[in-house]
């Protein structure tokens, strides 16, 4: 942990900080951090290393000592880096000649991260830094280490831990997993409320949706390699047919619930939000006074809805999505590898999902939706062919922060009450949901 960072987002009272610390005692996490005296309990309570400087000053080695119960022992580890390049690297990330001394305590404390994953004490240099995090790719490319943020930092942990079967509500407060999912499921979808067999289908469909995500989530953190290409793109193909279904399930209860009659109602792939398969339905909608609103509400989600329903034609209908693994690298030692969906010749697709948003991911060369575009090397400037490329992992969490949204209105859309606010003040299930919405580590 980058100490100077979290003491900073301590006295901004950071909500994602915070959290984090609260974990330190919780079971299958080591925490260690940065030399620096704080007056946060939270974090003066995480051991910290010692740098070692010779007669110089400059940091040659970490100590780090080991306290248990039994015993107490101390392991030194060699920091490995010569001044120049530490002078070098810290006039890289400043910009300037000579480097401020947070340039080089930036560059000291990314080597004691490299210096800690060679010899297995820390997998992971979890900091607020925006200098440090916007470097990252260039760091990483220089040595083996994990530099992550804070809010990605909860992210590795949660699944970290439900990788070894540990599902968190909150540091100390652990379920299994049925009923974290279930929990998850009914804290993001309030007005869902059980009912019919339809109902059961959605929120079945939903949870595995949500299992689906960790599930790539694991792939994406492990590295790109084919193992790992392989293993996303299973989970990712499962995931536009759930969330087809989820549209397919809505529809179905939006038709019985609303009693709407047209042409072919009696045949249920005519009974959907796809604007070709469904359009009867959808017309017959918008002639209902009680599924107006509804309709609207499909139209302004309306790219969304193609964007799956189009991905979904390619796998399960036409060929499937072409997979790549890309590899990065920058002129100046920059360098990052990822698993792909290739969407250069599917333009369409392309199209509709950056239609959806171009906001930029923070740290990350592509966009929220994981959307990547870059040209082909190495011929000249003037031959080089774009390429469109789509992170599976990133898109599916995108798409389903957008699912969550779309769904819980069109549930309120159609009637149906907020469920937890029906729910007796000492229900255990508002309290396993209340105790996940503010003190969980994942998605």
């Amino acid at each position: 942990m980058d100490s100077a960072s979290f003491e900073s987002a301590l006295t901004d009272k950071n909500a994602h900080a915070t959290r984090l610390l609260t974990y330190f005692d919780s079971g299958p996490f080591d925490f260690l951090r940065s030399p620096l005296d704080t007056h946060h309990v939270a974090l003066a309570q995480i051991p910290k290393y010692k740098l070692t400087r010779n007669e110089n000053g400059f940091p040659v080695s970490i100590e780090i000592e080991h306290v248990t119960e039994d015993l107490s022992e101390s392991k030194t580890i060699s920091l490995g880096c010569a001044p120049s390049l530490v002078t070098n690297f810290a006039e890289h990330i400043s910009g300037k000649s000579p480097p401020s001394q947070e340039a080089f305590d930036r560059v000291i404390l990314a080597y004691s991260q490299a210096a800690l994953t060679r010899y297995h004490d820390t997998d992971l240099l979890v900091t607020g830094d925006d200098v440090l995090l916007s470097h990252r790719w260039w760091f990483q490319g220089l040595d083996e280490m994990t530099i992550a943020s804070v809010e990605e930092a909860l992210e590795i942990m949660d699944l970290f831990a439900k990788r070894r079967g540990i599902y968190f509500l909150s540091s100390h407060h652990r379920a299994d997993g049925r009923l974290w999912y279930w929990c998850s499921f009914r804290s993001k979808i309030p007005h869902y409320n059980v009912g019919t067999d339809i109902l059961a289908s959605f929120d079945a469909r939903f949870a595995y949706v949500l299992m689906g995500i960790d599930e790539m989530g694991t792939q994406y953190y492990l590295g790109a390699d084919n193992d790992t290409m392989q293993n996303t793109m299973y989970h990712f193909n499962y995931f536009l047919s759930l969330v087809c279904g989820i549209f397919d399930a809505l529809a179905i209860e939006t038709r019985d619930r609303l009693k709407i009659q047209f042409k072919g109602d009696n045949i249920p792939a005519r009974i959907s939000l796809n604007k070709k398969a469904g359009d009867k339905f959808l017309r017959a909608l918008s002639k209902d006074s009680s599924g107006r609103k509804l309709r609207q509400h499909i139209d302004r989600f309306r790219d969304f809805i193609d964007v799956i329903y189009g991905m979904r034609e390619f796998v399960v209908h036409r060929e499937l999505p072409q997979e790549t693994r890309f590899r990065y690298l920058g002129k100046d030692g920059q360098e990052w590898t990822g698993n792909f969906i290739d969407l250069s010749k599917n333009t369409k697709v392309w199209r509709l999902v950056r239609g959806l948003d171009t906001t930029r991911k923070p740290y990350e060369p592509m966009t929220k939706l994981g959307l990547y575009r870059g040209f082909e090397e190495p011929p000249p400037a003037a031959d080089r062919r774009p390429f469109s490329f789509l992170s599976p992992y990133d898109f599916a969490k995108a798409a389903t922060m957008k699912l969550i949204q779309f769904s819980d209105a069109y549930l309120e859309s159609l009637g149906y009450p907020d469920f937890l606010q029906t729910l007796s003040p000492t229900s255990d299930l508002l309290d396993d949901i209340k105790i996940l919405r503010n003190d969980a580590l994942g998605f």
